[in-house]
C-alpha cells in the first residue's frame, strides 16, 4: 500500500524489481488523492487483510495502529524522535530487516 501518483508508482515498481524484491509483495495498491483512492493506508490495510505496513511517515504507522495493522516503522531522520510506546509499531532500519521481524512474528 503506498500514496504514490501513477507517475511515480511506476518508478517503485521498477525500483522494487531492480531490487528484486516482487517476490515478497503479491499486490500493489495506490492510496490518495491522486488516483481516486482517498482512504488512508491503515483502512486499506485492513481492508485487504494486511498484517503489516511498512513506511516511513509516524502518522501512517499510528493510523495503521488504529485498525489493529502492525507497523513497520523505517528509521529515518525525519521520524528519530518518534516514540509510539506500543507494541504494534517496530522500528526497523531497512526492508530487510522488515523480513526478519515478519519471519520471526509468523514462527
Amino acid at each position: 500500500v503506498t500514496h504514490r501518483s501513477p507517475e511515480a508508482a511506476q518508478r517503485t515498481m521498477d525500483w522494487v524489481d531492480d531490487k528484486e524484491m516482487r517476490r515478497y509483495f503479491s499486490e500493489f495498491h495506490l492510496v490518495g488523492g491522486t488516483n481516486g483512492d482517498a482512504r488512508n493506508k491503515g483502512e486499506v490495510c485492513k481492508e485487504l487483510g494486511v498484517g503489516y505496513l511498512i513506511d516511513d511517515g509516524t502518522h501512517n504507522a499510528l493510523d495503521a495502529c488504529d485498525y489493529d495493522v502492525r507497523a513497520l516503522l523505517v528509521t529515518r531522520p525525519w521520524n528519530q524522535r518518534f516514540n509510539a510506546r506500543t507494541e504494534y509499531v517496530t522500528r526497523i532500519l531497512g526492508l530487510h530487516e522488515a523480513v526478519e521481524v515478519i519471519l520471526k512474528h509468523r514462527s
